[in-house]
């Protein structure tokens, strides 16, 4: 069982859009070390609902039976992740170099309503909201220094505000979305049945719950945790790829609507 190159290419994915963010956004300043913006012309307040009652959720309800395969438990893991709605996942890796970088998006799977934050110890950090087709980033001082190749005295003056990424900005953007995170890890591409063959599956408890952990056995230490209530819940993965990299899964089906920041600003078109 291979995760480590299906995790590394997700977080891969996710900095990249960040940084493309940022690199669009760097027309927000001016040559004189000033920042031009204009008030939003508008924008949605609220998405869609993320949740629905009647989608599967992680339940403390344990099945007592045999342990069942490896193979079984990824396949049913497959179908709830498919059927979800919603959900929150939080991805973790230290470089070789030990600098750290946590990635935390949570709202509708599919990403039409989510938003995603990116923290690393040397570019900053970033959040990204996606809301009614649209994208508003919010960065502060380091990450538009350091991704967008600011000036110290432009970053400083759109730390922590909420820019309204521009049409042309937007349509370049390809963030990323829990499904595919999740896909890139579960799915067949990266875990095949015959790697599951010789992995193993064992009982325990994640915060108080009946869980699955499925190791893959060959020397890699690679771990998947699953509910042990039937639905095989996607729960925990934890690995390394030129350092430890864990992703941790809660909220499914539960996620309350993310919605547009009041007082964006809109980029200026350049």
């Amino acid at each position: 069982m291979v995760v480590k190159r299906g995790w590394s290419g997700a977080s891969a994915g996710v900095a990249a859009s960040a940084v493309g963010v940022a690199l669009l956004l760097s027309g927000c300043g001016g040559g004189d070390g000033t920042v031009s913006v204009a008030p939003p012309s508008s924008h949605a307040s609220a998405s869609a609902p993320t949740g629905s009652a009647s989608r599967p959720t992680a339940s403390t309800t344990t099945d007592n039976g045999a342990i069942p395969s490896a193979i079984s438990l990824i396949h049913t893991a497959r179908a709830t992740d498919a059927k979800a709605t919603s959900a929150h996942l939080v991805m973790r890796m230290t470089a070789p170099d030990g600098s750290k970088q946590v990635i935390d998006i949570r709202g509708t799977v599919d990403g039409s309503n989510q938003q995603a934050t990116t923290q690393d110890d040397s570019d900053g950090t970033a959040t990204i909201r996606t809301v009614s087709g649209n994208d508003y980033v919010r960065g502060n001082q380091a990450f538009w220094q350091k991704q967008a190749k600011m000036p110290a005295t432009e970053a400083g003056l759109l730390e922590n505000k909420w820019i309204l990424a521009s049409p042309t900005a937007a349509s370049s953007l390809e963030l990323p979305t829990i499904d595919q995170l999740l896909d890139d890890v579960l799915g067949p591409k990266n875990i095949t049945d015959n790697s599951l063959k010789v992995a193993t599956v064992t009982r325990s408890t994640l915060n108080g719950v009946a869980v699955y952990v499925i190791n893959a056995n060959d020397g890699s230490g690679d771990t998947i945790t699953v509910s042990a209530d039937g639905k095989a819940t996607p729960l925990r993965m934890a690995g390394s790829d030129d350092g430890p990299i864990s992703i941790t899964m809660d909220g499914w089906n539960t996620q309350a609507p993310i919605t547009a920041p009041s007082g964006a600003i809109n980029q200026p078109t350049v």
